[in-house]
């Protein structure tokens, strides 16, 4: 035998033992280009939803547009929701407070509810914002005291301050608040720079209330430090004389009175 015949023996057998497998061909298949369309992935059968994702933990709940349910069915879903708050089954309360929310008109009971849930599990707090401003914008004689004093310390605790605002006003104004409602309103309207005058005033509503409450002279005193020397220091020495028993509390009263006089003896001193 020849070499050349060895050589396609050689070449045969091999080729044999290929095409048990993967089959035997002389020349490799042709290259697909790449940017040939056959050769791309088909996309995904899904299609885009046409209602976009919001997240109620950033976006706001959309414009209102359902109905509000009847009374007998808004009744149902208040108590079912204020028993599971009871329960302390957050989530079941929550369903039932979702078939009367963001409808019209508006449930500020309902709205009010779900806010303040929200607020205290730190859950949706764009959702919880939106319902807590909702809430005491559109709050009526329905709303219980108890929900808008919930609310109005909610807000402040969570710097909305014009809610919190809102909700203590509406609560002093039924004339059966207590001297702790005033002085938290009062604390909300100081974060208006505009309104802290009226914050003292509503504290002076608050001792009267309270007279043993000596707290709430000595924040008048404060307050009333940054706007007129004169008058604080007649209500330093007035919570002086209230907490005579009390040396530290004495010592506070006679150091901010010293100061303030301080104060004024170095503005009313002729230039030099």
């Amino acid at each position: 035998m020849q070499a050349s015949d060895s050589g396609r023996g050689l070449w045969w057998r091999g080729c044999s033992l290929a095409l048990l497998t993967v089959g035997c061909k002389s020349e490799a298949p042709p290259p697909t280009r790449v940017d040939d369309p056959t050769a791309l992935v088909s996309p995904s059968g899904r299609t885009k939803s046409d209602t976009p994702f919001i997240d109620p933990d950033t976006d706001p709940p959309p414009p209102r547009s359902a109905a509000q349910l009847d009374p007998t069915a808004l009744k149902a879903a208040l108590d079912a929701a204020q028993q599971a708050l009871r329960d302390a089954e957050i989530p079941r309360a929550l369903v039932q407070l979702q078939k009367c929310i963001n409808r019209t008109p508006p449930s500020a009971v309902c709205e009010g509810l779900y806010a303040a849930t929200l607020l205290e599990q730190r859950k949706q707090r764009a959702w919880a914002r939106h319902y807590l401003h909702e809430a005491v914008t559109n709050a009526d004689a329905s709303v219980p005291d108890e929900l808008l004093r919930r609310l109005g310390r909610l807000g402040a605790n969570n710097a909305r301050f014009e809610d919190a605002t809102r909700a203590f006003e509406l609560l002093v104004g039924r004339g059966a608040s207590t001297a702790d409602d005033y002085a938290d309103l009062a604390h909300a309207l100081q974060a208006d720079e505009s309104r802290k005058l009226q914050a003292v005033e509503v504290l002076e509503k608050a001792y009267a209330l309270a007279p043993n409450r000596h707290d709430l002279l000595l924040e008048r005193a404060t307050l009333t430090a940054r706007h007129d020397r004169d008058g604080a220091i007649a209500l330093f020495e007035q919570y002086k004389a209230a907490v005579a028993g009390d040396p530290t509390q004495v010592d506070v009263a006679e150091r901010r009175i010293a100061n303030l006089r301080a104060q004024g003896a170095v503005t009313k001193a002729p230039p030099i």
